[in-house]
């Protein structure tokens, strides 16, 4: 019998895990059973444990599938010249894709992970090791500008990295449940946070 390589186990692993991300976009991850995915995968029931133990590990695995994609974001962001303006454009660029419709079962599949780590300690787990590693990345930009001058050395990268994972991570529920909210505009304010133009400096108060 031929030995199957490892690319193509990655391959059929992959396979699962996509038709698992459209079958718990669906139903969500309590209603969504092993035969639904081999269903949307073309598989037999039994294929499926050739490659995980139980449904809780295609969770596991679905919740941390996408760190691919967020790794070359993060790398485009991490050569920029302008650290501020990359940070911006890290969280402008991710709302904005996943914002199209083509995304809403990733979309819908978030807010599964969301509230699974609620309840689920691996899922929990998984979910808090993305948010590290995101924050991580973020801390790295922030303090990249503050050395260049660009970012106020006197705030916490981690902190700021921490606000601007919550910022994303809100406006993410908010586009789900609203498809049709327009995160467009938000960017000018979010913007304007940022560069510190959302005060009107000196405003009521008395000139000398």
């Amino acid at each position: 019998m031929p030995k199957v390589d490892d690319a193509y186990l990655a391959a059929r692993r992959n396979e699962i895990l996509d038709a698992a991300l459209v079958a718990f976009a669906r139903s969500g991850f309590q209603e969504a059973t092993i035969q639904d995915i081999a269903k949307e995968a073309g598989l037999s029931h039994g294929a499926i444990y050739r490659y995980f133990a139980s449904k809780d590990d295609i969770i596991e695995a679905v919740a941390s599938h996408r760190r691919q994609s967020r790794d070359e974001r993060f790398a485009r962001a991490e050569r920029g010249a302008d650290p501020g303006e990359e940070l911006f454009g890290v969280l402008r660029n991710y709302i904005l894709v996943h914002g199209r419709p083509e995304h809403e079962d990733h979309a819908r599949l978030r807010l599964e992970v969301l509230g699974a780590a609620v309840r689920n300690p691996r899922v929990r787990a998984t979910l808090l090791d993305g948010w590290e590693d995101v924050v991580g990345r973020f801390s790295e930009i922030v303090r990249r500008g503050q050395e260049q001058g660009t970012i106020n050395p006197a705030l916490d990268a981690a902190c700021v990295a921490r606000v601007i994972t919550a910022l994303h991570d809100g406006i993410y529920v908010h586009q789900t449940i609203e498809p049709s909210l327009d995160t467009s505009a938000f960017f000018e304010v979010i913007g304007a946070l940022l560069d510190g133009t959302f005060r009107v400096k000196d405003a009521g108060r008395e000139q000398p």
